[in-house]
């Protein structure tokens, strides 16, 4: 069911074709101007990383010299002052064009126009001197490339958090968190259950290590007699009677008992900059630096994964993990080092004066990593409450996949409930 619907709904080559198309007459529009006539747009985000359905934005990034000169000579504030007016001045432009319900951004985090190609109805995001957001594109692109099942799933958890409106982190008042952090989170768990390597720390693939000592604690310890946790152990012995025995399923592909040292070892980290070198060679990695943040990956052939595990599985075992073992007031997401690592690593603590505390002074619900702007919450925009609704989401969504067995039931459209059920669930 799972892959029936990635493949249904991936674009076909007329699709792409159509896009970049837009693309086309987004460009010709934009380069009429004189201040933008040896500009370059560049699709990224899910339509250029395989991960786009017939229903997703196109994004683009505009590049110019002009654009670039103004990257070089001032200092942060003043190029965001600059950026804020060729937004409003490509608004314009689109809008003259033909273009419909154009809308530009300007006071967001990263700037962009919204808009709407009357040709297609395809919904457009166009932000300029994105280099960075290119970058981690090409790295979602290679984590899909590693491994057949990474596609399937991350289109899954998508379409999930769009069905239950938990994947716009402008909507309901910036409570919730957007498409890109939910990603990340599905990959940060793949990494965790040895599906994917840490790309962002290797730099050859190297024979497979000879002898490994399983270091990860086991999904299943440590679930508390509090209240809240009593029905969730019905939820764990339902799971393993449904062969989820992480030993067999992360049985080396070579027949011993070793896990490439690409591989992360589950481990929560305490340390959250480890030194730069390459885990299976030990020399230090290259450096690809983009706005000032390192963003190199290995782009080069994996090896294969030591987890067997079909997509069915493994997208149990994502929403078993965030629901019953993820500790949000003690762990940070973090794709760049294979899972999670203590929230005190990064003084990103759950307490006040924490680092990662919002303009309000409020802490955030969570904590998500970026791939490589470093101090970077991507779950800062989720408001203190949203944690705990967050939660019950991916046991809602355990519970349809192992006791209804039904995927469309997880895919349900959310809809409002009486006031009084949130209180007695504890959530928003």
């Amino acid at each position: 069911m799972i892959m029936d619907s990635w493949e249904q709904s991936r674009l076909t080559r007329d699709e792409v074709k159509e896009r970049r198309e837009v693309a086309h007459r987004v460009h010709d529009t934009l380069s009429e101007h004189e201040r933008y006539a040896d500009c370059k747009l560049v699709i990224f985000g899910s339509s250029a990383n395989g991960l786009a359905s017939d229903e997703g934005d196109l994004d683009l990034n505009l590049e110019c010299n002009e654009l670039n000169i103004i990257l070089g000579m001032y200092d942060q504030r003043t190029r965001r002052r600059h950026i804020r007016s060729h937004i409003d001045r490509i608004a314009n432009l689109l809008r003259q064009d033909g273009f419909a319900n154009v809308v530009p951004i300007s006071r967001a985090r990263v700037p962009l126009v919204k808009f709407l190609d009357p040709c297609t109805h395809i919904e457009c995001d166009l932000t300029i001197t994105n280099r960075i957001a290119q970058r981690k594109t090409q790295l979602l692109a290679a984590y899909v490339k590693a491994d057949p099942r990474v596609g399937p799933l991350l289109f899954a958890v998508k379409r999930w958090a769009k069905a239950r409106k938990i994947n716009d982190a402008a909507a309901q008042g910036g409570s919730t968190i957007n498409s890109y952090t939910h990603t990340l989170m599905m990959l940060a768990y793949l990494q965790r259950a040895k599906v994917i390597p840490l790309l962002q720390y290797i730099c050859c693939a190297g024979p497979p290590a000879s002898t490994y000592t399983r270091m990860y604690e086991a999904m299943y310890d440590n679930i508390d007699d509090s209240p809240e946790n009593r029905l969730m152990k019905g939820l764990v012995r339902r799971m393993m009677e449904l062969s989820m025995n992480e030993d067999s399923s992360n049985s080396s592909s070579n027949g011993s008992n070793g896990t490439h040292p690409a591989y992360a070892d589950g481990q929560t980290l305490t340390n959250a900059y480890p030194q730069r070198v390459c885990r299976v060679c030990k020399t230090p990695l290259p450096s690809h630096v983009v706005e000032g943040c390192e963003t190199y990956f290995y782009t080069g052939a994996v090896p294969p994964s030591p987890n067997k595990q079909d997509v069915s599985q493994l997208l149990i075992g994502f929403f078993r993990f965030y629901a019953l073992v993820f500790k949000a007031n003690e762990e940070c997401v973090s794709p760049r080092l294979g899972g999670m690592v203590l929230r005190s690593a990064k003084r990103w603590e759950h307490q006040a004066g924490s680092a990662v505390a919002r303009r309000n002074g409020e802490l955030p619900a969570f904590c998500v990593e970026d791939l490589f702007e470093l101090l970077h919450n991507c779950a800062g925009s989720a408001q203190p409450t949203f944690w705990p609704g967050l939660r019950w989401e991916y046991e809602r969504a355990l519970r349809a996949l192992l006791f209804v067995d039904d995927v469309d039931e997880m895919y349900r459209q959310w809809k409002k409930m009486p006031a009084a059920a949130y209180g007695a669930l504890g959530i928003w």
